[in-house]
């Protein structure tokens, strides 16, 4: 489950300038999640998830609109 939190603060006159703070959360509950099982017949891993994607990641961003 990825989620994402934002706030945008207006300021100059009339709103002209826009600064922007973002969050993004990647993995936000941090679960084990299992890539595709090996399909290679041959192996000795057939039909087993060896391997597992990235844990959680958290990605900052801020922003200046002019």
């Amino acid at each position: 489950m990825d989620f994402t939190v934002s706030k945008r603060f207006p300021f100059g006159g009339e709103g002209k300038y826009k600064f922007t703070i973002r969050a993004v959360f990647f993995n936000l509950f941090n679960r084990v999640n299992f890539a595709k099982p090996v399909n290679t017949i041959a192996s000795a891993n057939f039909g087993q998830s060896i391997d597992t994607f990235r844990s959680r990641v958290i990605q900052f961003v801020r922003r200046f609109d002019f």
